[in-house]
């Protein structure tokens, strides 16, 4: 009886660790580093908060992107239906509830996608999505000192002498460069109502470079419907994010 409960206990506490958010892993694991006390608190404040604001940033772009797209289907397929139906309530469209019914609900569905795509929601949500998992991955690369921040096969006989405070400088330079990837990528998402807007300069801004080696960072397109000829998203050109490659 008493191992039944130790299992249970045991059982119990892997659950709860589990449980835990990426924020709350981070901190616990970042005390056992070896990383001043100055770099912690850099860590925290800079690295850890600019996070977490991504992370409300894209909950509430991800509610409305979603909400769109259930309206959209939703009235998509409520208003013909309506219309369809409109004359067994009436011949005259001034005395017809289905008809003005139908109208109205026309009306909100373009009021909907209007808004949609003045604030670029769908853009945007893919961007904050995007920017929020490349930060956390590039955060746990540096929490387990893997990837770049890793040892080289040229430095196999210092393997023991490679440690967090060591790679502080590049991490903080890789999130850096996230961060300015974002403010380019979301500059270009607000320009993009016409591609004749976006001229060289702001070309020559949205090319993500690599830390190390310089190289051209990951490219990531988000694909564009056909309208007319031109790959358009909800009225707006294609976009490419230039994202830092990962190492």
């Amino acid at each position: 009886m008493g191992n039944f409960f130790c299992r249970k206990a045991e059982t119990a506490v892997v659950k709860a660790d589990y449980s835990n958010n990426f924020f709350e892993k981070t901190d616990s694991i970042l005390k056992t580093t070896d990383l001043t006390d100055n770099q912690k608190i850099l860590f925290r404040r800079r690295y850890m908060n600019k996070l977490h604001s991504f992370r409300n940033y894209k909950h509430v772009y991800a509610v409305w992107f979603y909400l769109h797209r259930f309206l959209a289907t939703t009235l998509g397929v409520a208003i013909p239906a309506l219309l369809s139906i409109q004359y067994y309530f009436g011949d005259g469209s001034m005395n017809n509830p289905v008809y003005w019914t139908a109208w109205g609900l026309s009306i909100f569905g373009g009021f909907v996608t209007g808004y949609n795509n003045i604030f670029k929601v769908d853009q945007r949500y893919f961007l904050l999505r995007t920017i929020y998992q490349k930060m956390k991955n590039e955060g746990w690369l540096f929490i387990l000192l893997c990837g770049k921040y890793n040892i080289t096969p040229d430095e196999a006989n210092a393997r023991n002498q490679r440690r967090h405070r060591e790679v502080f400088v590049i991490f903080m330079e890789s999130i850096e460069e996230i961060i300015e990837n974002y403010n380019k990528n979301d500059m270009e998402t607000v320009m993009a109502v016409d591609s004749k807007v976006k001229g060289d300069v702001v070309n020559d801004l949205l090319k993500g470079r690599s830390i190390e080696d310089g190289e051209k960072g990951n490219e990531m397109t988000i694909p564009a419907g056909a309208s007319g000829g031109g790959a358009v998203v909800a009225g707006i050109p294609e976009m490419r994010l230039n994202l830092p490659a990962l190492n």
